[in-house]
Order: C-alpha cells, then sequence, then structure tokens
C-alpha cells in the first residue's frame, strides 16, 4: 500500500520526504513524478457513505410543520412576551440562522446583522429585566 493511502478511502497523498538529504530541485521532481503516477479522485469506502448520507429536507418536515402549527397558536391566542418565549424553542428558527451566518454564498451583511440583534438582545435584556421593566 503506498504511503498517504488509509484502508477506509481510496484517496492517496505525497510520499514523506526528507528534506535534510534532498535538494529542493530534487524534491519537486520526486513531487511532480508522484502528481503523474498517482490518481487523486477522492471516493469514499462503503463505511463512511453509510455513516453521512447527506442532507434530506424531508426530516425537516415534522419541526416546519410544529413551527407553523407554534406561529399561529401565538398570533391568535398569546401576547407578544409570552409568544417570543414560546417561539424562541423552535430548533428550525436557529438553523437559519446559522446556515446564513455560515453561508459563502449569502451576503456578510446578514451574518452582521444576525449578530447585531443577538448583542443586542443579550445586553438590553439584562439591562431592562434586572431593573424590572417588561422584556422577553
Amino acid at each position: 500500500m503506498p504511503l498517504g493511502r488509509s484502508a477506509g478511502s481510496k484517496s492517496v497523498g505525497f510520499p514523506s520526504e526528507n528534506r535534510s538529504d534532498a535538494g529542493q530541485g530534487d524534491s519537486l521532481r520526486r513531487r511532480k513524478l508522484a502528481v503523474r503516477e498517482e490518481n487523486y479522485v477522492v471516493q469514499p469506502s462503503e463505511d463512511e457513505a453509510s455513516e453521512n448520507p447527506g442532507f434530506k429536507p424531508i426530516i425537516l418536515v415534522p419541526f416546519i410543520l410544529h413551527l407553523v402549527f407554534m406561529v399561529a397558536t401565538a398570533f391568535f391566542v398569546m401576547h407578544v412576551q409570552v409568544s417570543t418565549r414560546f417561539l424562541s424553542a423552535s430548533p428550525p428558527l436557529y438553523w437559519f440562522g446559522s446556515y446564513v451566518m455560515a453561508s459563502p454564498r449569502l451576503s456578510k451583511r446578514w451574518g452582521y446583522i444576525i449578530w447585531t440583534y443577538c448583542a443586542a438582545y443579550i445586553l438590553l435584556g439584562s439591562l431592562l429585566f434586572s431593573n424590572f421593566y417588561p422584556f422577553t
């Protein structure tokens, strides 16, 4: 088995080289030869493929339906302060926020807005709550 190859996946790395006895030109030649000789396509093994099946949106349907039910109930029945506490227990809100902040495709402006809102909520909430003002 060549160096850099693991038992679980079919990927190949560069062989380890000793820089003390090889010059820079010699190591570059060996590296070019290694690139020409080896195929660097990474194919997961059957074990790795079964562990990470990928994103399945059908798994999110119960959470979304639950959130819709909670929003409808909060809109028609609850006070604003109670509804914000009630809706803050829903995971899709946090999943969406983390998706926006981690996504390279979306603007960094939205991530900044989310961070600003969270910081203001914590700071303003601590100040208002400790002084017995209504805060949710």
